[in-house]
């Protein structure tokens, strides 16, 4: 019984040896790969005692926790970014991403229409591409700072045509994938700043290139042919359409003195007057035509009845036109080369979009006699003709800046006013000698200087009179902070032209420039520019500082500072930001933002009147206090 027990027992312990090594065998195979076969390496026969078939315990599929399939790799941009193009763009098997960040400054470009499909304005554009390890790699990155290839955000590519201290965005197209970027700085007004240039993908070095700018646009046809002669062309009234102006000429020559004196500047005698502007789909389109048979308006069929205009005597005209952007003054003419009617204007209409007309007040479209609201100024006979002549003013409520004119070298200057006016009357008859007008400064015959004003908004003059014996009017021009935007002049009486002239009087300077001007961009070490506040405190006097703000992703700034010494910092205005953060023009910026720079030691500023910097970069950041605290109070103004 005993014997027959043990027997038992060590055959059971031999089948449960057999079943392990059969289970361990089992294991120990991969289970994604089939048994070993003759000739891959494996023994040509199986091994002696081994089982002829796979155990029925062995798994049959993929265990579930083996991958199915890649890891997936990062984006190439962020969602922030607006893609404009993506995949094998350059056909070098390589992922490719063209986005381009949305300008928080220019809703949309106001171009001419050469730029076609410009729609696009943005702070930043980037070409990025994936490395052999699969992660991002930015191969150019074109900024409002400048053009930075293959991840070098220090030392930025400059040329004409790329962005400069006026550019607060970018037009941008891309006509497809594998097409060039082409790139137009753009200022605060959406117009373009520069001609602009192309960024495109190169073979040769395979990377990313500067091109020049080649748009469809620069094979447009031209707005006028041949037979006209052209009097002005280009963007004429300053609103991004290309204007031409182009007339014919008539077989009469009217003598200057067969027309009124009235007639001033009218040089120019011709058959038709043609303006003609470029639609959005670039081709020429007809404003204005001016026929003896009618003026014919936005291509209509019909003439457009004129006041002042032509009619069934009329056989040509006579033209006055100061400058390209002037007004056009017409007065119809007889065979004889005589006026037949009083003349009409044509002038821009931009809230309409298209272009006036407009009756001339009286012949040739000098003023009449002033109304009530104007005031004789002074009266005498400047001219030393024996007639009597009298200054006009139309009074304006401007007032004059305090800090600039309350001083003696101003002290004949009493009246501000929006008009003046020298007129001489003799027997009913009127001459109007010389006019003063926020557009332009006029003698008799010539336009003497044009008054478009450097701020753009020419509101009055600051006029004395008399200013000497030899000069009965002198002004000033002022914007409407009553501030001088311009030299200021005199009228005198030059005998041997018969007319007056314009010259600097004496004792009559110039307001004189009482400020620097600073310009350039902040940045940011994160994605995009927070709005922040850019300041300028005085090196010897941290209480005495100047601020300016800047918005959302609109990083140019520019300050106005009296002459001194600065320090240039800048500060985000986001609460959750540390206090100790701050941006700072620093000796590193000036270096080169290069590794070997080393030196993060403030700039100091030294700025003189009339001085303008341009180009600073505010963007060496520190977050651990190593730059002054952002100052408190309240900054000066600006001088």
């Amino acid at each position: 019984m005993n014997r027959t027990h043990t027997l038992y027992l060590r055959m059971t312990l031999v089948i449960l040896g057999l079943l392990a090594a059969l289970v361990l065998s089992a294991c120990t195979q991969p289970a994604n790969q089939p048994p070993p076969r003759p000739g891959n390496g494996a023994p040509s026969v199986l091994p002696t005692g081994a089982p002829t078939t796979t155990p029925t315990t062995a798994p049959t599929t993929t265990p579930t926790t083996a991958p199915t399939t890649a890891p997936s790799q990062p984006a190439l941009v962020g969602s922030e970014w607006r893609i404009l193009a993506q995949g094998d763009l350059y056909g070098t098997g390589v992922e490719t991403v063209v986005a381009y960040w949305p300008s928080g400054a220019v809703s949309r470009p106001q171009l001419p229409a050469r730029y076609a499909g410009f729609t696009t304005a943005a702070d930043q554009v980037v070409v990025v591409q994936r490395n052999p390890a699969g992660q991002p790699w930015v191969r150019a990155q074109i900024s409002l700072a400048g053009i930075f290839f293959n991840g070098d955000n220090r030392n930025p590519v400059l040329q004409p045509g790329l962005p400069d201290s006026r550019t607060v965005a970018m037009a941008v197209a891309l006509a497809g994938g594998p097409a060039p970027i082409h790139i137009v700085p753009l200022d605060s007004a959406g117009r373009p700043v520069a001609e602009g240039l192309a960024v495109r993908y190169d073979p040769s070095i395979g990377g990313m290139v500067i091109a020049p700018l080649a748009l469809p646009g620069d094979q447009l046809p031209a707005l006028l042919g041949t037979e006209w002669i052209i009097l002005a062309q280009g963007d004429l009234y300053g609103t991004g359409v290309e204007t031409a102006i182009g007339y014919s000429r008539s077989g009469m020559e009217p003598a200057r003195a067969e027309l009124p004196s009235a007639y001033v500047g009218y040089g120019t005698t011709l058959e038709q007057l043609v303006v003609v502007q470029r639609n959005p789909a670039g081709q020429p389109f007809v404003r204005v035509l001016v026929k003896p048979g009618g003026v014919f308006v936005d291509g209509q069929s019909s003439p457009t009845p004129v006041p002042g205009g032509p009619d069934s005597r009329t056989q040509g005209f006579a033209l006055a036109h100061d400058h390209p952007s002037a007004p056009l003054r017409l007065v119809p003419l007889d065979t004889q080369g005589r006026p037949v009617a009083t003349g009409f204007e044509i002038r821009p209409a931009p809230a309409r979009g298209g272009f006036e007309l407009v009756a001339l007040p009286m012949p040739g479209g000098q003023p009449g006699r002033p109304g009530p609201e104007w005031q004789v100024a002074h009266q005498g006979d400047f001219n030393g003709d024996g007639l009597n002549e009298q200054i006009y003013v139309l009074p304006s409520t401007v007032v004059p800046d305090e800090a600039t004119f309350y001083r003696p070298a101003y002290r004949d200057y009493h009246r501000v006013a929006q008009e003046a006016l020298i007129i001489q009357e003799q027997g009913g008859s009127r001459r109007v000698l010389a006019t003063i007008s926020p557009t332009e400064v006029r003698s008799e015959r010539t336009v003497l200087a044009t008054l478009a004003g450097a701020s753009g908004r020419p509101a009055a003059f600051f006029v004395a009179v008399p200013l000497d014996e030899a000069t009965p009017l002198a002004a000033i021009p002022l914007d409407g902070a009553g501030k001088g935007y311009a030299q200021g002049f005199g009228l005198r009486w030059d005998s041997a032209a018969g007319e007056y002239r314009l010259v600097s009087g004496p004792g009559a300077p110039p307001p004189q420039p009482t400020a620097a001007v600073v310009t350039g961009f902040v940045g940011f070490p994160a994605g995009g520019v927070p709005p922040m506040t850019v300041y300028a405190v005085d090196v010897h006097n941290p209480k005495v500082f100047y601020a300016v703000s800047t918005g959302l992703n609109m990083p140019a700034f520019t300050l106005r500072l009296p002459a001194g010494a600065y320090y240039l910092l800048a500060y985000a205005d986001d609460p959750s930001m540390p206090a100790t953060a701050a941006g700072a023009y620093t000796e590193y910026i000036r270096c080169g933002e290069r590794i070997e720079c080393t030196d993060h030691s403030l700039v100091v500023l030294t700025v003189s009147a009339g001085q303008h910097w341009g180009d600073i970069l505010i963007r060496d950041w520190d977050f651990d206090g190593s730059f002054p605290a952002r100052p408190q109070g309240t900054p000066l103004s600006p001088p």
